[in-house]
């Protein structure tokens, strides 16, 4: 069962679209069903992505309709995030 967003013909995903994809692929690979990985409002200055960082929440709310647990918290500006598979 893919839970892969596919772009109707003639257009193209959103970031937002795209990163789910990444992600649930990632998901999808793992051996325990979870991924963990950071998000910083700091991007730039740390090498993290500030898209990233600004279209988690709504990849999020799109993992959540996918049947993932997201879970975050936040620590000195670095927004830890952990998602399982419940699918």
């Amino acid at each position: 069962m893919s839970k892969l967003i596919v772009a109707e013909e003639g257009k193209e995903l959103t970031p937002v679209e795209k990163l789910h994809n990444q992600l649930m692929e990632r998901l999808l690979n793992s051996s325990d069903g979870t991924i963990r990985f950071e998000t910083c409002s700091q991007a730039p200055a740390y090498g993290w992505s500030v898209q990233e960082y600004n279209i988690m929440p709504w990849t999020a709310g799109l993992l959540r309709n996918n049947g993932c647990i997201v879970s975050s918290a936040v620590n000195f500006g670095v927004t830890d995030w952990a998602i399982t598979r419940n699918f």
